[in-house]
């Protein structure tokens, strides 16, 4: 009838080792898959589906893609007033707006402040302040400019630096020191505060 099936096996073993480069340990054990050599002239984009000029296929977006995260604020204290802080890296120095700052007192420091340090577009009302800021149940020294327009308080470099706060954007939290703060959502921010 026809040939073994055993010899048919080894003509095919002989043929795909005389066409294949010798290794001394099989592909089965390296995992790889045996995969047809190309031609010269075949180029392995013509093997694929659709047309060369056919656009990529994907998924649709899934809701809006340009979504931007919330501002991180938390709510502190200062002389038993709440205060919604926004925490800003970018800033250089912490500032705070004059409204919020007539609701309680504070100490004047003679420190010649200078405008670039809070921003070009924000207007300084007044010399620094010093401030004693209550973030969870901890309680920070802080001086701040007293400035006209601007959020109600804003927590700058200087007091993430000099405390070595560090923000989770992952687990919404602002930690100093071993007190983590939870950041607020939006729904939480008043939309005078901002």
């Amino acid at each position: 009838m026809s040939e073994d099936i055993t010899e048919i096996a080894a003509r095919r073993n002989r043929l795909r080792k005389r066409h294949s480069i010798k290794s001394p340990i099989p592909d089965y054990e390296l995992g790889f898959k045996k995969v047809p050599p190309i031609r010269r002239n075949q180029s392995p984009l013509l093997d694929s589906p659709g047309r060369p000029e056919d656009p990529p296929r994907h998924d649709p977006p899934r809701g809006k893609a340009t979504m931007e995260p919330p501002l991180p604020y938390v709510l502190c204290k200062c002389q038993n007033y709440s205060l919604y802080a926004l925490i800003n890296s970018a800033c250089a120095r912490s500032f705070i707006r004059r409204t919020a700052l007539a609701k309680f007192g504070s100490q004047s420091t003679d420190e010649q402040v200078l405008p670039w340090l809070v921003g070009n577009a924000t207007k300084v009302a007044d010399k620094n302040r010093r401030l004693e800021i209550q973030l969870g149940e901890k309680i920070l020294g802080v001086d701040v400019i007293v400035v006209e327009s601007g959020p109600e308080f804003c927590i700058g470099a200087d007091i993430l630096n000099t405390y070595k706060c560090v923000l989770n954007f992952q687990t919404g939290t602002l930690t100093v020191g071993r007190q983590r703060v939870n950041l607020l959502t939006e729904e939480q921010i008043p939309p005078d505060k901002q």
